[in-house]
């Protein structure tokens, strides 16, 4: 999950290989791919201050999973990430769009009643990217501003943002 998805701008000091101009074009989706698979180092995340997230450099405390992959499957994965990377989530013109949508999909009473058993879950590592954790914060706070009950938080310690993602990816 990234902030444009909730419709919110990505934070004055988000960073990630897609929108670095400094990457060839051609490299940026297997930088993505390495860098998103990666562990980082962040501050107090309890603070909610996107000055302690780690944006660039991840951590070189732990190895990133896509290094667990296989030949096959990075490719599959580098693949997957190329033709069905919704591009558009980072395009300003539809950051109302994807406001109104997840609105409606999490706060609206109509929609609610409608999945009235339903429980929403937000779930994410302590090592996952800065997008991520801006991501987090952002729901936290929307939903506290609805009342604070709508939605579990799960702040995990040790995740990244694809911890599973060789189980999902193959199992899935």
């Amino acid at each position: 999950m990234i902030p444009e998805s909730m419709g919110a701008p990505l934070a004055p000091n988000a960073w990630m290989p897609l929108i670095e101009d400094t990457i060839p074009a051609e490299d940026k989706i297997p930088a993505f791919a390495n860098w998103i698979t990666s562990y980082f180092e962040h501050g107090n995340l309890s603070t909610r201050d996107l000055n302690v997230l780690s944006t660039v450099v991840p951590s070189n405390k732990r190895v990133p999973v896509i290094y667990e992959f296989n030949d096959e499957e990075t490719t599959e994965i580098i693949t997957e990430i190329g033709t069905t990377m919704d591009l558009a989530l980072l395009a300003e013109s539809f950051v109302p769009l994807f406001q109104q949508q997840y609105r409606k999909a999490v706060f609206n009473a109509t929609t609610r009643a409608f999945w009235k058993d339903m429980e929403v879950v937000a779930v994410t590592g302590n090592s996952t990217s800065n997008l991520s954790i801006a991501a987090f914060w952002t729901f936290q706070m929307d939903t506290e501003a609805q009342g604070g009950t709508l939605v579990q938080f799960k702040l995990l310690p040790g995740p990244n943002h694809l911890v599973s993602s060789k189980i999902c990816h193959l199992k899935c």
